[in-house]
């Protein structure tokens, strides 16, 4: 399945971006490229696979962020909803919660074995994955990524609006959107429904 995806390798480190890349083909990826600006992610990208984002972690937390706000910003599906993978040496759990604020689809921790990368990566197709929308988050649904605080096992309280977005990524169809579910809070819709009238 990986032979029809594509992979954009963003790193500060041109030395160990082009080694990823090496990487990625060698599990099978079809097509990697370096990017290191929005010029560049604009060339690379392919309309017509799914397009894997790889990020290392010795780039700077806010370029980062940026590129992923740029992935997410597109358009069109296909690229959207790209999969997000950072590559992570030594990471804290403030740096993680840090970095799975941005929306990522899977962080992968190294050192790892090919086959666990290929593994990793092959999760992205074919499944249906939940993406939430809102004013400040835009990624997979992450409120019980850390199961031993309890902060994040609380149910949503529902008072905000937000969008869910339900998706599947197929390497033959490209990205199919399953389901898509508005959430609008009754105090929501009251207070919008007065400022219109």
């Amino acid at each position: 399945m990986l032979n029809r995806c594509s992979a954009l390798v963003f790193s500060a480190d041109g030395r160990w971006s082009e080694a990823f890349c090496a990487n990625l083909a060698t599990i099978g990826f079809m097509r990697t490229d370096c990017v290191c600006d929005f010029e560049a992610l604009e060339r690379s990208i392919s309309r017509h696979h799914i397009n894997y984002c790889f990020f290392s972690q010795s780039s700077q937390i806010e370029q980062i962020r940026a590129a992923v706000h740029a992935v997410r910003s597109y358009r069109d599906d296909d690229i959207r909803f790209s999969p997000a993978i950072l590559m992570a040496k030594e990471i804290s759990k403030s740096e993680l919660s840090e970095y799975i604020s941005i929306g990522f689809d899977d962080i992968v921790q190294f050192p790892c074995t090919f086959d666990m990368l290929r593994t990793r990566a092959k999760r992205q197709l074919n499944n249906v994955v939940k993406y939430y929308e809102t004013d400040e988050y835009f990624g997979p649904d992450r409120r019980n990524y850390f199961v031993s605080q309890s902060a994040h096992h609380e149910k949503r309280t529902g008072m905000t609006p937000y969008r869910r977005l339900s998706i599947r990524r197929d390497v033959f169809k490209g990205v199919e959107t399953v389901d898509v579910f508005d959430h609008k809070p009754p105090a929501f819709v009251t207070e919008n429904r007065w400022s219109a009238i």
